[in-house]
């Protein structure tokens, strides 16, 4: 199974720089403990040679897959091409491009704050007998959808994802597609980004067009869970254990399917160490559901890391 990071550099709260961020090394670190195929790392061509040389990492310069859907989605877009909530939509598209020229798919992509706890090449078979050609990612409410780590079982999936995004822009625009999503669902607070857009994403395709992560061991939030080996974290784990940037652990959301849950709860984070390297657990309840991977908002990646001497 085919690996693939995206780090373009943006503009945004807490970024200081356009540079690959210090938690981005421990991110391929931790993917390195568990994985021996190769993770290809798309990125500016200026940010190169700020990857650290790893065996079994490969860079590619994200100019070279230039696409252009980037700048239809910025016609209709308010802020400028190199602020975060742009950045975190338009890099499917060089993702899109990338895929293609390489014939990747499947493949699995994840973010830069994602801590990797499982084998992807082991579980490949079993991500498409659930997911097929789909795209997979797991949930967060009603209005989100995360990236942060994202199954793609087919080229044109991807495509036709981004397809919708352009799509939805020229028909609706921004203001109109958060309109739309503020009275379908009551809210109040909308902004199109990525995770807006993926979440409604799933309601163009019908059942089984989309494939949803296991985000839970119980309900209906839980399927995949056993074949996976594993929770897929939408973010509410990695912010309520560790905290966000403005804020200390406890962290939860009450609308979130796991945010919900984790507020009316006393669930814990347990560590099991297997084969040398240290295994995250959720303690719920008297038992235990392991990690396949956490979203560490907080970006103090080293507490979550299953080695800290490498």
């Amino acid at each position: 199974m085919n690996t693939i990071l995206v780090h373009l550099g943006c503009q945004g709260p807490y970024i200081q720089n356009t540079l690959p961020p210090e938690h981005m090394d421990w991110c391929i670190r931790q993917y390195l403990a568990f994985n021996s195929a190769p993770l290809y790392v798309l990125t500016d061509r200026e940010n190169m040679p700020h990857i650290a040389q790893r065996p079994g990492v490969r860079v590619a310069a994200a100019e070279d897959y230039y696409s252009p859907k980037v700048d239809q989605f910025h016609k209709g877009y308010k802020y400028a091409k190199d602020e975060f909530w742009g950045v975190t939509t338009t890099r499917f598209f060089y993702l899109e491009k990338f895929i293609e020229a390489h014939k990747l798919a499947p493949c699995v992509h994840f973010e830069n704050d994602i801590m990797v706890y499982f084998d992807i090449g082991q579980r490949a078979q079993t991500f498409q007998k659930l997911y097929g050609p789909n795209l997979a990612y797991p949930l967060c409410d009603d209005t989100q959808a995360t990236s942060g780590f994202m199954y793609i079982g087919s080229h044109a999936a991807l495509s036709h994802f981004n397809d919708y995004v352009i799509d939805t822009m020229e028909r609706l625009g921004m203001y109109g597609f958060e309109n739309m999503i503020r009275k379908r669902h009551n809210v109040n607070m909308v902004m199109m980004n990525d995770m807006t857009l993926l979440r409604h994403y799933t309601d163009t395709r019908g059942v089984g067009g989309v494939g949803f992560l296991p985000i839970l061991p119980y309900d209906e939030h839980s399927s995949g869970y056993e074949a996976l080996g594993g929770l897929f974290d939408p973010g509410d784990y990695g912010q309520y254990f560790g905290g966000t940037r403005g804020q200390g652990p406890g962290v939860t959301y009450a609308g979130h399917y796991v945010g919900g849950i984790l507020r009316h709860n006393d669930y814990k984070l347990a560590w099991q160490t297997e084969a040398g390297l240290r295994v995250p657990y959720l303690d719920y309840d008297g038992n235990l559901a392991r990690f396949n991977s956490l979203h560490i908002h907080s970006k103090n990646m080293k507490p979550f890391a299953s080695k800290t001497d490498a």
